[in-house]
């Protein structure tokens, strides 16, 4: 019988935070325990604390490491290659929607976070996830200004974009409420570009 195969410390630490991640989600930060991380990643519980101070670092490590995957999507976007503002909020509501639909994990762990420690919102809400609300908050300033665009709260209309999908996603998938189970991610695309549109762009 073949060896079994020997892991590196960084798939160790992979494998530490996909556990807990599932965990997390499942259970809330609080009521996990390093013991049951170790025994669903089977490894022992003190391999964990080489890896991580404590559970904070851990779970800052989840958001950090599900942030930067998502960065492609959400911050890879080229100003000055997109001229069309309907194209931009879709690129940007088809992204988001692509993401959490997948990843109902995470966002079940988010929500877990902000009901049991503000520390962990913290970690959540700051760093990329910032600086993409301030990447399309900037856009939306810059085309108000140019008169394209109503005049916006920047910052509210930001947020209201991306927060459509977010709610959404939230009632169809984790909720499961049922009346919203025939609309798809290609339906769900257009509406929120066409709703958005509609009530800022002027032409």
């Amino acid at each position: 019988m073949a060896a079994r195969k020997r892991l590196t410390a960084e798939e160790r630490r992979e494998k530490i935070i996909k556990a807990s991640m599932a965990l997390f989600s499942e259970k809330g930060f609080t009521a996990t325990t390093t013991k049951e991380i170790a025994r669903s990643a089977g490894i022992s519980e003190s391999l964990i604390y080489s890896h991580f101070k404590d559970k904070l670092a851990l779970y800052k490590a989840i958001i950090n490491w599900k942030v930067e995957e998502a960065v492609p999507l959400f911050c890879g976007l080229k100003l000055d290659e997109i001229e069309d503002d309907r194209k931009l909020f879709r690129i940007i509501v088809s992204n988001f929607v692509t993401y959490y639909s997948k990843d109902l994990v995470f966002m079940r762990l988010s929500l877990f976070s902000a009901l049991q420690d503000q520390a962990l919102t913290r970690a959540y809400i700051s760093g990329p996830v910032r600086h993409f609300y301030e990447f399309l908050g900037s856009y939306i300033a810059k085309r108000v200004e140019e008169g394209a665009l109503w005049p916006v709260e920047p910052r509210v209309a930001a947020r209201c974009l991306v927060g459509m999908v977010i709610y959404f996603i939230q009632l169809r998938d984790i909720y499961h409420d049922e009346t919203l189970s025939d609309i798809d991610d290609s339906r769900l695309i257009e509406n929120i570009v066409d709703i958005f549109c509609r009530g800022v762009l002027k032409d």
